[in-house]
Parts: structure tokens; C-alpha cells; sequence
């Protein structure tokens, strides 16, 4: 009798075991399923109308789904399934506010340098948190009943275990072999899958742009495990360093020279501006500028930041170089020695909103030859009061503004402009920041019209990056589409660029499509420094011919660029 009850709660214990075996795989699975849909809004159900997408996506997915399984046959306790979902919800949403946050790009390694710079930006983060990610908990609570109703101390068993890790091996090889015959046979043509690597996902392509390709459809919980791997075990690429004189050439001079600016410079760089929002009632005063005789405009600047963000932009307008490939360079590379335009000046200032600590700006202003910083608070009104009271101290002064920091509610309230009810509120709370910006702007403009010691400067105006993701301009155009509002081009997404300049005896307006590469050099020809050392990849935007002749593509700029950063090469230059 007791050799019979012994065997039946040995069967019972089997039982209970397996149901949560599938129930744990079910809600892995289920997380694949809900970050797929999330990052693409493409259901799991939409691959029967392909059925090789089944394979193509869902197959890895389900691997390591049973993989991390088959460890339920190994402890007699079950409860840390249910810690594992919790991480799992937790990485997948920390992943969806990323992916928003930079253009589908994906978590790395090199984020975690950046956690700090979060301080202060809880509202921006909680933008881009979607009601529907509440689904994320649904399987939590489903394994927590089903570890409530079976018994689950069983003891080890190997046999499950190692059946759950064949079916995984079988699933996966399965996954690499159909995507090889795929890729061979190109059956696909519309980008629908890409080969995952589980120690080093492809997430960028050879500019350093996101390939959505990939973000689509990875496995999540590969990308989990790699990130951990790579702090571990990832070296870096070294640099060839004859390689990189060779393709430096055209775009430095060896003998590092510092001439005299001509002019005073002023660089508005102003946080999330698109070009879509400059119009006459929304920021007149930069209209009006624009269309001044001395005035460039240049509608259409390609944003080139990454993972940098505001301090890319920063980066690339001060110095010409692009941001690195992978993580932050004012994290990770804040002591190299950097070529700057406000070098050339015998005093330079910045004034940051927030404090020196965010995206280390103590350490980058020291970077870029800056040696004041102005802290002030995060609002328009103040930063252009403050940079009234210091103008007239410093030959180079650069103002970051940041009304129009996501989620644009702090200051909406302030302007005057009313919209329908029906816009967006994302796009309405935009353009009143943009309105409360340009307010402020104007009133530091018309103070500066009227100061002699102004007449001899160069104004720059342009946004850090662009702020807005596909989402977004999709819904913002399906308005602009039913409330006829066709003046909002929402759909182009880029940076506007207006530049004042005694230098420029005409109104010019670049209608071609430019990067933000090409501030840098048009900067150092109204200044008059076009004999500084480092040139920069871009082009001087003032010059006709140069557009059709660029001297390097956007994708060589950032390889070069990115080997330049890692390599500290200007420490090389003699100084």
C-alpha cells in the first residue's frame, strides 16, 4: 500500500510539474508574442496569412522559451518562475520605452553607463509608456494561479529536463537552418527576417543606424543574456591606425593651427526642434529671422545623433564628428581630446538646463574647450533671462534650451495658441512649447538688435535631434488628413537649421536634403576660421557647388567617425 501511494503522488508530482512546465514555456512565449505586437503591431495571428513567418519569427522565440523551461525539472520549488516573468515583463517594457526613445534602437552593454543621466526625467520616460503594456502583467498572474493550485515539490527530474533541452536544441537549429535556406533562396523580399545571434545581436547597421529588420523580429530574451554576456566577455575592435591617416586625410591638417575668429558666435540649440513646426503662428519670430537678408535656412537637416542623444548633437555641432556606434560617447569616452569651435574663442560658455550632470556636461565642456557652465532650470523663460544677463562676457556663448523636452507639458500652459480639441495632445502640447520657446527667443533677439556689441555676430539656430517616431507622425498625419490641416508636414522629420551672419550678404534657403555634419563647416566659414585644423566630413551649406559634390557619403562619416572617438586620435594631433 504504501509502495502504490508513493507512486501515485510520485505520478502526481510528474503531473503537476508538467502543467507548469507548459504553463512557464506559455507565458515566455506569450511575452515573445506581446513584444512582437508592441514593437510592430503585427499580431502572432497574422503569420498564418504567411506561414513561413511562423518559422522565420516565432521559432527562436519558442526555443529559448523551452530552454529556460526545462530548469523547472531541476528545482523542487517552482516559485522563481514567477521572479522570472516579473524580469522578463520588466526587460520588455524597459526595451519598448527604449526603442521609442531612439528610433528602434535596441538595449546594450553600454546603457547601463547612462542610468544616472535618467535624473530629473521621469515625465519624459512615462511618455512613451502605453496603456496596452498593462498586458505584460496578464502572465504573471496566470503562472501565480497555476503555481497556487499544483503542488510543485517535486524532486529533480533529469529526463524532463534533458527532453525539454533537446526540443530546444531541435527548435533552434530548425529556426538556422530555415532562415538559411530562406536567406539563399531569397523567398523574402521585404526585410521580414534576419539571422539572431545569441551572444552578438545585430542591432545597427554599418552607419550606426537601427535596423528595424532585426529589432522586429529578435528574440528579446536572446538580447537579455547577450547584454550580460558582453559586459563580460566582449572586446572591443581595435583601431588600424594607418588605415585610419589614410582615410583622415582629406578632412585634417597635421599641424594643428588656431586662427582668429572674425565674427562673435551664439548657437541655439534647441531641444527636439522639427522643422514642420516653423511656421508664422507658431514661432514668428524665427520666420522672421530666417527670412532676413543675412539669414541662411536650411529646411531640411538629417538628424545624425544615436544613443547620445542631446550631447550628440551637441557633439556634432561643436566639433563635426558623428557619435559612435555603440553607447554614448560623453559617457564613455568624456576625456578624449576633441577639435572645437569654441577653441578658436578666448572665452566660451554654455548654459545647461538641469545641472552638469546630465549627459555629462562637466566633463564635455571641458572636452570642447568650454570653461564656464551656467546652470539653470528647466524652463525657456529662464535659460533666455540668464543668457541675456551673461551675453556681453563671452565671445562664444551656447544656449540649450529645453522647453520642448518631451513629454512638452511643462510649459504648453504658458502659451497662447489654441488648437482643436481633436489634435493630438502629443502635437498640440509640441507646438505650444515650440510657441513658448520662440516667445522667449524673440524677446532675446530684439535685445540684441539694439546692443552695438552684437552687430558683429554669427547666430546659429537649430534643434539638438528630432523627437518624434514613426508612431507618432502616423497619428499625427491621420489628423492632419481629416482636419485638413495640410501646413503641418509631420511626416518629414527633420531639423530645421537658420543661420544670421554679417557674413551673408543675401537670404539663402537650402531646400536639399543636408546633415547635421555640415553645421560644423558652414559655421567655420562665417567665422572665418575655414583653416582650423579638423574641417570636419560635412559641407560649408552656403557653397552651391559642394551639394552635389559631398567628399564623403553619411555612412563613411560615421565609420571614420567612430574610429576616431575610440582611438582618441586628436590626442595625436600636435598642439
Amino acid at each position: 500500500m504504501k509502495h502504490t501511494h508513493f507512486l501515485q503522488q510520485t505520478r502526481q508530482y510528474r503531473f503537476a510539474t508538467t502543467i507548469l512546465f507548459f504553463t512557464f514555456v506559455g507565458m515566455l512565449f506569450l511575452y515573445s508574442c506581446l513584444f512582437h505586437y508592441f514593437s510592430t503591431y503585427t499580431s502572432f495571428f497574422s503569420c498564418f496569412i504567411h506561414p513561413k513567418r511562423i518559422f522565420s519569427i516565432y521559432m527562436q522565440k519558442m526555443s529559448i522559451s523551452v530552454f529556460l523551461g526545462a530548469f523547472i525539472f531541476l528545482f523542487k520549488r517552482k516559485y522563481w518562475t514567477l521572479y522570472a516573468l516579473v524580469i522578463n515583463a520588466i526587460w520588455i517594457l524597459a526595451e519598448l520605452v527604449y526603442m521609442q526613445s531612439f528610433d528602434y534602437l535596441l538595449i546594450d552593454e553600454h546603457c547601463f553607463s547612462m542610468i544616472g543621466n535618467l535624473n530629473g526625467f521621469t515625465s519624459s520616460i512615462l511618455m512613451y509608456i502605453d496603456s496596452n503594456y498593462l498586458w505584460l502583467v496578464v502572465p504573471i498572474i496566470i503562472q501565480g494561479i497555476a503555481l497556487f493550485v499544483f503542488d510543485n515539490r517535486q524532486k529533480h527530474n533529469w529526463w524532463g529536463f534533458f527532453a525539454a533541452l533537446i526540443v530546444s536544441i531541435i527548435l533552434n537549429f530548425a529556426h538556422i537552418l530555415f532562415i538559411r535556406n530562406t536567406v539563399r533562396t531569397r523567398d523574402f523580399q521585404d526585410g521580414d527576417i534576419s539571422i539572431a545571434s545569441l551572444w552578438n545581436p545585430i542591432t545597427t547597421d554599418s552607419s550606426g543606424i537601427s535596423n528595424p529588420w532585426y529589432t522586429h523580429n529578435y528574440s528579446e530574451k536572446h538580447a537579455f543574456f547577450a547584454v550580460f554576456y558582453r559586459l563580460l566577455f566582449r572586446q572591443e575592435e581595435k583601431v588600424d591606425t594607418e588605415e585610419l591617416n589614410h582615410q583622415i586625410y582629406p578632412f585634417i591638417d597635421i599641424v594643428h593651427n588656431n586662427p582668429k575668429p572674425k565674427t562673435k558666435l551664439v548657437i541655439f540649440l534647441v531641444e527636439s526642434l522639427e522643422n514642420w513646426a516653423l511656421l508664422p503662428e507658431i514661432s514668428p519670430n524665427i520666420c522672421n529671422l530666417m527670412n532676413n537678408p543675412s539669414a541662411l535656412y536650411a529646411t531640411k537637416i538629417k538628424k545624425q545623433t544615436l544613443k547620445g542623444n542631446s550631447m550628440d548633437g551637441q557633439t556634432i555641432v561643436n566639433t563635426g564628428v558623428l557619435p559612435i556606434k555603440e553607447g554614448a560617447a560623453c559617457f564613455r569616452y568624456p576625456y578624449n581630446s576633441y577639435p572645437s569651435i569654441s577653441q578658436l574663442y578666448d572665452s566660451a560658455a554654455v548654459l545647461v538646463p538641469g545641472g552638469v550632470m546630465v549627459w555629462n556636461q562637466a566633463a564635455m565642456s571641458r572636452a570642447f574647450y568650454i570653461d564656464t557652465n551656467y546652470v539653470v532650470p528647466f524652463n525657456d523663460a529662464d535659460i533666455f533671462q540668464k543668457f541675456d544677463s551673461i551675453a556681453d562676457k563671452h565671445d562664444y556663448i551656447l544656449v540649450i534650451t529645453s522647453s520642448t523636452h518631451t513629454p512638452f507639458s511643462s510649459c504648453a500652459d504658458s502659451s497662447d495658441l489654441v488648437f482643436p480639441a481633436e489634435m493630438p495632445l502629443p502635437m498640440c502640447n509640441y507646438l505650444k512649447s515650440v510657441n513658448f520657446m520662440d516667445k522667449w527667443l524673440g524677446h532675446t533677439l530684439t535685445l540684441i538688435r539694439n546692443n552695438p556689441a552684437f552687430i558683429n555676430t554669427t547666430f546659429v539656430i537649430t534643434g539638438d535631434h528630432t523627437i518624434f517616431t514613426n508612431k507618432y507622425r502616423e497619428l499625427f498625419a491621420a489628423y492632419c488628413e481629416t482636419s485638413n490641416s495640410s501646413q503641418f508636414k509631420v511626416k518629414e522629420g527633420f531639423c530645421p537649421l537658420i543661420i544670421y551672419s554679417p557674413q551673408i550678404t543675401e537670404n539663402t534657403i537650402v531646400t536639399d536634403t543636408c546633415f547635421q555634419m555640415d553645421i560644423y563647416p558652414t559655421i567655420l566659414h562665417l567665422i572665418g576660421c575655414e583653416d582650423y585644423y579638423w574641417k570636419g566630413f560635412g559641407i560649408n551649406l552656403l557653397d552651391s557647388t559642394a551639394h552635389q559634390n559631398r567628399p564623403i557619403s553619411e555612412q563613411e562619416a560615421f565609420d571614420i567617425s567612430d574610429k576616431l572617438i575610440r582611438s582618441n586620435y586628436f590626442a595625436t594631433i600636435d598642439k
